[in-house]
């Protein structure tokens, strides 16, 4: 499977990390052959949540055609990835929420939408803050 120049570009740089002690990024480059086997099955539990509640649950999982494929996950259980629908650097971010409805597909690299969630133009970055209640905004690579 190819990835996104932008993904491979990151991972090379950053490798797996955490941005902001709260959004995980995997690279998964880095997983053996037979973790990389086993990555259809790293969804199971959505194909079991859509085949109780299909409305609910409306995504294709990779490598079903135009599935979702993981990069990243907050610590509240969302996840984020790309619906592998056309050529890689085409493929629109989603984001699985762990407790709301569906969003649409963001037609932007996972670099871009890296930024729009760091800046603030998509979501709340109050909880950046230095200090009790936040987290510097620093990205932190994996041992």
């Amino acid at each position: 499977m190819r990835l996104p120049d932008d993904y491979v570009a990151f991972t090379e740089r950053y490798g797996s990390c955490d941005f902001a002690r709260w959004l995980s990024i995997y690279d998964k480059r880095l997983l053996t052959k037979e973790e990389c086997a086993r990555i259809p099955e790293w969804m199971d539990y959505y194909r079991d949540l859509r085949e109780d509640s299909p409305e609910d649950f409306t995504l294709a999982m990779w490598p079903e055609p135009g599935g979702f494929f993981q990069w990243g996950s907050t610590i509240d259980g969302d996840a984020m990835g790309w619906l592998t629908v056309g050529e890689p650097e085409e493929w629109p971010v989603i984001v699985v929420p762990h407790d709301s409805d569906q969003e649409p597909a963001i037609v932007e690299t996972m670099t871009e939408w890296l930024v729009g969630w760091a800046s603030g133009a998509r979501y709340d970055t109050s909880g950046f803050a230095e200090g009790v209640e936040g987290h510097p905004l620093v990205c932190e690579r994996w041992p």
